[in-house]
């Protein structure tokens, strides 16, 4: 559930969650991944680097 909060004190609310991460992994991460994934393959998009190479 998402809480509604003001903007004052937003940047403690998220140094208390996530400390000094810039990168947040999503609780849906697998999901997303494979969906990514997904429509990158149905629209002939190379999403991984190494697929590049193999051009």
């Amino acid at each position: 559930m998402i809480k509604c909060v003001s903007w004052l004190g937003i940047k403690e609310l998220y140094i208390k969650r996530y400390g000094n991460s810039y990168e947040i992994a999503s609780l849906n991460e697998k999901e997303l991944k494979e969906l990514f994934y997904e429509i990158c393959r149905k629209n002939e998009i190379i999403c991984k680097p190494t697929s590049a190479l193999d051009l």
